[in-house]
């Protein structure tokens, strides 16, 4: 028997991408490897559900081995400030956060975010397992409890607070093998008026923009609204209310309550998207996407291949997840990419997994320029090269690899 969608449950999936085996993207080396990684490669392969539009991983490392020692942290970014405020305007003026909000962030990571709710609601919470980024939340004055949220944490919970009107998960909702625990979560700890709000990666961006990099381990769901949907309505949710924005190269923010008459009815928003989505999200379309992901690895292959042919220094910008897939599935490594810039202090000093490179601080990279960087954190293009640019006035060319690989170049007289 073949494999079966995980979240509409028995309908088979058809394999699309087949991106080979790679090292988990955020288990970063103390030091160089001999070994193409110490903790072991893993299969990262897309599969594809026609019933309810799902993306999956083939399969699901165990979140202990995911997140032992977990390394990321929410930038400190103007970008991503800006989002904070469109995310609460768009959550008061569709009803669902007001000043008297009680709010519950799963994967809360640092803080940032309900750093930001903090005096615009009645009382934040974060839930996140990673104890390294809970303590770092809480010196943002932010009460952060170091554990996976499923029924049983949020049965804690609610015995130690009380109902929440606001569950915010932004990110993390494919971080999970098996997503219906944290909706069971969920349903324990919100009101009966409460809503749950979901940040994704949307996965018409990632095909529709050859965003192959966003396929790497801990992201073992590609969400459309339409399989959300699906796996929301088996645990007692409905979605009333959805938008996009350009966030970590495109997501959706969803909207569900738990179903009644009332939280049936579902915003013209959601609609328009929910259309738009069975008017391209196919079998044809992903396929396409997959076409298109390996010429783009072809093409980077021969690009930094020629350039340092000709002698020039890469690094690359941005000690990213999805950067790590984007060096492994290419096959660079440190003999071809110098140095990673990365702005967070945990990362740097350490190796990048499966490529070896080392993490140098941006102050360093300012000092010792490179001729070109792969910008690997290409989400935050606009803002890294501004601020290069600020910082420095030797001319470099960034290399954009998506959707098309593209360059873009920075102090340069013409």
């Amino acid at each position: 028997m073949g494999a079966s969608c995980r979240i509409c449950l028995g309908n088979s999936v058809v394999d699309v991408l087949d991106l080979g085996e790679t090292p988990l993207a955020n288990s970063l080396l103390p030091e160089r490897s001999n070994s193409r990684h110490p903790y072991g490669v893993f299969p990262l392969a897309l599969q594809f559900c026609e019933a309810c539009k799902n993306l999956q991983l083939s399969i699901c490392v165990d979140s202990e081995i995911l997140y032992r020692n977990y390394n990321y942290v929410t930038p400190s970014s103007p970008m991503l400030t800006e989002h904070y405020s469109v995310l609460f305007k768009f959550l008061s003026d569709g009803g669902h956060i007001t000043k008297n909000s009680q709010i519950v962030e799963i994967g809360s990571n640092s803080g940032e975010l309900l750093a930001f709710l903090k005096p615009r609601v009645s009382s934040v919470l974060g839930v996140d397992p990673a104890q390294n980024l809970a303590e770092r939340a809480a010196r943002k004055g932010v009460p952060t409890i170091s554990t996976f949220f499923n029924r049983k944490s949020a049965s804690e919970i609610l015995a130690a607070h009380q109902k929440q009107d606001l569950i915010i998960a932004r990110h993390c909702f494919a971080h999970n093998a098996d997503p219906s625990q944290m909706l069971d979560g969920a349903s324990t700890l919100l009101t009966e008026q409460g809503a749950m709000v979901i940040e994704n990666a949307y996965s018409l961006d990632t095909i529709g923009n050859n965003e192959f990099d966003q396929v790497y381990h801990e992201h073992m769901y590609y969400y459309s609204l339409h399989s959300l949907q699906a796996l929301l309505e088996r645990h007692g949710f409905s979605l009333v209310d959805a938008m996009t924005s350009h966030i970590h190269g495109g997501s959706f923010v969803a909207v569900a309550k738990k179903i009644s008459d009332q939280d049936l009815r579902k915003s013209a928003g959601l609609q328009r998207l929910l259309k738009r989505e069975r008017d391209v999200m196919n079998l044809k379309s992903v396929m396409e996407f997959s076409d298109r992901s390996l010429k783009i690895i072809k093409g980077l292959r021969e690009v930094i291949t020629e350039i340092t042919s000709q002698g020039k220094i890469i690094y690359s910008y941005g000690a990213t997840a999805k950067g790590n897939t984007l060096l492994n599935v290419c096959g660079l490594d440190h003999n071809r990419i110098k140095y990673c810039v990365d702005s967070t202090d945990i990362k740097q000093g350490k190796f990048l997994p499966g490529s070896n490179i080392e993490i140098i601080s941006e102050d360093f990279c300012y000092k010792n320029p490179p001729d070109y960087f792969l910008l690997t954190a290409w989400n935050y293009a606009e803002e890294l090269i501004k601020k290069f640019t600020e910082h420095s006035s030797t001319p470099v060319t960034f290399i954009v690899p998506f959707p098309e690989i593209r360059y873009i170049k920075a102090n340069h007289n013409n």
